[in-house]
């Protein structure tokens, strides 16, 4: 999607408030939530503009989200991070370091670039114990018990329904919530089975601080320093490590190759205080997080998103149903088969 912002007046901010002499911006792709541009100064030095926008039915503070976030992270010592420059609240923009790299495709994902990524994330966990980590929001739509999950499943699913939206509602009817009752039942059987109380609360000790929306469609492979660079904090917070470890094997934008996925939950039990509840856990949490995703992906089906869509509204809804069949297919055959039960 393609703004009209006003980029000289943007040009002119930055240079006042970074106080160096920008020579060249160059608008970059941007998406539903922001817009960006690449800001090169007289002196040969890249700055990443970033231009928080406001979807409707959407009232998140991004912006200071991920700033703040991203500030606590530096002075804590993180460099595998955009470094956050500059924050300008009145006009709804951030100034961060510009990042030289590109997105992975999934062939290019090793083994070795997943232990890079564990250890990352596993430095967010002993953040928690940092003063500053007080201050942190919650991440977006954190949850702490089975029950929380549900209710968010439960939450969505409704809203789609009372869109009554025509090229929706067959699939939602026969495949959607079909697949959600059969979920959900499985997910009750099991924790009654495994004695997990479904509204158990992790405690402070249990969570972590996490991306949010964590994956490798946020992580770019920075070719000048040889390694991983984490982007994107914009719904970043205290969350829960069952959650961000679905997160990261299911997300569509760049999902992990599904034979790496037991490789990934190893590294993640080698380098996380793992209890026995967390396991238990998993095994509940993942085929939710698995439809949450399709969910999700629905997400312009919604009254407050289809009024920005346009002319082209019928087809970008029926190429986006298209897509969540394709998910959910992949969705059910990893419930169905239950392999995800044997990665913990």
């Amino acid at each position: 999607m393609t703004m009209n912002l006003d980029w000289n007046y943007l040009t002119t901010q930055c240079l006042e408030q970074l106080e160096v002499k920008i020579i060249h911006l160059e608008p970059l792709t941007g998406g539903a939530n922001s817009q960006a541009a690449k800001l090169v100064s007289q002196t040969g030095h890249t700055f990443f503009l970033k231009v928080y926008l406001n979807p409707l039915g959407d009232n998140r503070d991004r912006l200071g989200t991920e700033f703040n976030g991203l500030q606590f992270l530096w002075n804590q010592g993180l460099r595998s991070i955009p470094q956050p420059l500059l924050a300008d609240v009145k006009n709804n923009f951030a100034v961060y370091s510009f990042i030289h790299g590109r997105l992975l495709n999934p062939p290019e994902v090793t083994p070795c670039l997943l232990s890079e990524v564990v250890t990352f994330l596993s430095k967010l966990q002993k953040l928690i114990y940092a003063e500053e980590a007080n201050s942190l929001p919650k991440a977006s739509e954190a949850c702490f018990s089975i029950n929380e999950y549900v209710e968010n499943i439960e939450i969505r699913l409704q809203r789609l329904v009372e869109a009554k939206d025509e090229i929706l509602n067959d699939f939602l009817y026969t495949s959607l919530l079909p697949t959600w009752q059969e979920i959900k039942t499985y997910v009750i059987t099991t924790a009654s089975q495994l004695n997990l109380k479904m509204n158990l609360s992790l405690s402070i000790a249990e969570q972590t601080l996490s991306p949010s929306d964590v994956g490798f469609h946020n992580i770019l492979w920075e070719e000048p320093g040889h390694r991983l660079v984490f982007i994107d904090f914009e719904y970043f917070g205290w969350d829960d490590p069952v959650k961000m470890m679905c997160d990261f094997i299911l997300q569509p934008g760049r999902p992990l190759p599904i034979k790496l996925a037991p490789i990934f939950m190893q590294e993640m039990l080698k380098h996380f205080p793992i209890s026995e509840q967390w396991s238990k856990r998993f095994r509940c949490i993942f085929p939710i997080i698995g439809l949450k995703w399709c969910l999700i992906m629905l997400n312009p089906f919604l009254p407050e998103r289809i009024v920005t869509l346009g002319p082209t509204r019928e087809s970008i809804l029926k190429e986006r149903l298209f897509q969540v069949k394709q998910k959910l297919t992949i969705v059910n055959q990893q419930f169905q088969s239950r392999e995800f039960n044997q990665w913990v």
